[in-house]
């Protein structure tokens, strides 16, 4: 019988820990490798859920190729801003400032050495098809 091995997992926009709640109580097993976020809201709850040995309380637009790769992740967990895609704000979309971390996790991807093997991202309805 062949054992499984817990996924490595980063989080980005890791807010409180609800994507991570979600996995663990979903069964999945996981070893969070890193959790970036900015807010110090946050950074408070999420340490006090789950410890602060993963906790990078860092820009994500910022974050260098080499930093990600040396992750090794399987999974990326993504919660970015939803301001951006709401039906009752500006919808602006990627022009709007709060997208540059996602936009920026996108286009260094193809760059990885070795990428995520899969990616669960959430957000709101019309995220999916930007005006």
């Amino acid at each position: 019988m062949e054992v499984q091995r817990p996924w490595t997992v980063v989080e980005f926009f890791a807010g409180m820990g609800g994507m991570r709640c979600a996995g663990s109580e979903s069964g999945a097993m996981t070893n969070v490798a890193a959790a970036y976020e900015i807010s110090e809201v946050c950074r408070k709850a999420y340490c006090h859920n789950f410890g602060s040995s993963e906790w990078r309380q860092k820009t994500i637009e910022r974050l260098p190729l080499e930093e990600l790769d040396a992750a090794g992740a399987d999974v990326w967990l993504m919660s970015p801003p939803c301001q951006p895609f709401t039906r009752s704000g500006l919808r602006q979309d990627h022009e709007d400032n709060r997208t540059a971390g996602l936009l920026h996790l996108i286009s260094i991807l193809p760059q990885l050495r070795r990428p995520p093997r899969r990616l669960l991202l959430e957000n709101v309805i019309g995220f999916e098809r930007p005006e």
